[in-house]
């Protein structure tokens, strides 16, 4: 995992991250990249809040499942964000 960036939140309890992670697909052991959008917000030192956002969820799904077509996972009505 590679953090590309990093964003602070103008009150200073969150921040917004960046993230390129690496690794294999559990069902086929092929590469897996993917690059994600991360929120995490800590409220009385503890974290309160975290979220996650994939560019390309069906494509990830996809790869991590083992299914050669990511459209599946599109037309079930999965939101995209593609990445240029």
């Amino acid at each position: 995992t590679t953090c590309l960036s990093v964003l602070d939140e103008p009150d200073g309890d969150g921040v917004l991250m960046i993230m390129q992670l690496n690794g294999r697909s559990p069902a086929t052991g092929e590469p897996v990249e993917a690059r994600t959008s991360e929120f995490w917000r800590v409220s009385d030192g503890k974290l309160s809040e975290g979220r996650v956002w994939y560019f390309d969820t069906p494509s990830v799904a996809a790869k991590l499942c083992g299914t050669p077509d990511a459209q599946r996972y599109r037309s079930a009505g999965s939101a995209t964000m593609e990445q240029e």
